[in-house]
């Protein structure tokens, strides 16, 4: 049996393709673009838009995961993607929908409805997934004012929310994929394994980063104005807003089974609640994912002209590995690494540790060439989201 992996570079669809990638599963996952996928990976480039690139993207494949974003073709994109399997001979798809699907007409939930209702009527066996909200929205949309202001704003009152990690949704998701026929015309509503209001969210993030973090109540007209004035389009905080009414009216507290506590996530990443260090502009989580991200771009994707955007134009390298007469900023950075990858066309770097403090990031690494490897240290100073400073101690 062959799975197609569909929206992998997204948060379901990464976290899916994560747990297959621990069995022994013949896989393949979707994206959309090169740039999206890691190296390595059996991956096809395709779009929900495209019958002849989903076409391609299901040959020889036996069991669908479908997760699209929520954006306002999701309707038609899906329908879609549903069309093609059937044409493709598909036996199985798990449909990724969401709460809400079975009873709420508005927003979100009614576009999925609308296409679990043609998934239902195509002919293919199929299994819906109606996940609660992901305890990763904590991260994405009320870390950021807690990391700046050390308080999060929304209309939610009193209202509980039994979040649900994506991580639980995709191993669920997985064991479906693994053995359908046991989960044939069954719809699965998951919900966290308890319901929290959004002051004891606070409370409880305020208990794992160490730092008093307030949830401040606020109108729905508030909130409007505050995500217009964001830049977010008219359609879609019209639908968040929708949204919001459901979980509002309670509909989003019930308990589930799902085995990852929000305590535990939380401590997980503890790191995102954290203060922003005004040198840098980022928290250290931050700053060690940037670092990350830097490596993966630069070196093993080959993507050059990151130098632009990561190197600071006063940029000063003080490896001694760095020949010498290299301009200073991105573009000696850029001349010295695209020699090396000139010259070792198969070089890659793997991030086996990182540490930061104060302004500065240390990495243990360990780099291979094609024909032999190293390791090292090196040291990385930022500035406003900069890369500024670089020391290589490599052996």
């Amino acid at each position: 049996m062959s799975i197609l992996i569909t929206g992998a570079s997204g948060t379901v669809g990464r976290a899916v393709f994560t747990e297959i990638s621990k069995t022994s599963l013949p896989f393949r996952a979707m994206y959309r673009t090169a740039s999206e996928v890691p190296p390595g990976v059996n991956s096809v480039l395709a779009d929900f838009a495209s019958r002849e690139s989903m076409n391609r993207a299901l040959e020889g494949i036996d069991c669908v995961f479908l997760v699209c974003g929520p954006i306002p073709q999701l309707i038609e994109l899906e329908s879609n993607a549903i069309d093609a399997c059937v044409e493709a001979g598909v036996k199985h798809v798990v449909l990724n929908s969401a709460l809400g699907a079975a009873d709420y007409p508005k927003s979100f939930p009614s576009w999925h409805r609308r296409v679990e209702e043609k998934l239902k009527s195509s002919g293919l066996s199929w299994t819906i997934l109606r996940p609660n909200s992901f305890m990763q929205n904590i991260l994405a949309y009320f870390a950021p004012s807690i990391r700046a202001e050390g308080a999060f704003y929304q209309a939610m009152g009193a209202a509980r929310v039994s979040f649900i990690d994506v991580r639980d949704v995709a191993a669920r998701a997985a064991e479906i994929l693994a053995s359908p026929e046991k989960h044939a015309a069954k719809i699965y509503e998951l919900n966290g394994p308890e319901a929290v209001t959004y002051t004891q969210l606070a409370e409880r993030i305020s208990r794992v980063s160490g730092r008093n973090v307030r949830f401040i109540d606020i109108s729905m007209d508030a909130q409007r104005k505050s995500l217009l004035g964001l830049g977010m389009p008219q359609w879609q905080v019209d639908a968040l807003l929708d949204l919001q009414q459901y979980y509002v009216g309670g509909q989003g507290a019930e308990i589930g089974d799902a085995p990852t506590k929000l305590d535990n996530f939380l401590q997980d990443f503890k790191d995102s609640f954290q203060a922003v260090n005004p040198k840098t502009g980022m928290t250290h989580a931050e700053m060690k994912q940037f670092v990350r991200d830097h490596f993966e771009q630069f070196v093993n994707r080959k993507n050059l002209d990151i130098a632009y955007k990561n190197f600071a134009p006063e940029f000063v390298d003080h490896g001694s590995d760095v020949p010498p007469g290299m301009p200073p900023g991105p573009e000696g950075a850029k001349q010295y690494v695209g020699a090396a990858l000139a010259k070792f066309p198969a070089m890659r770097v793997e991030i086996l540790d990182l540490m930061a403090e104060d302004d500065k990031v240390v990495v243990r690494n360990r780099w291979t060439t094609g024909v032999g490897e190293f390791s090292g240290i090196v040291i990385w100073r930022i500035a406003n989201r900069q890369l500024v400073e670089r020391w290589a101690y490599l052996k």
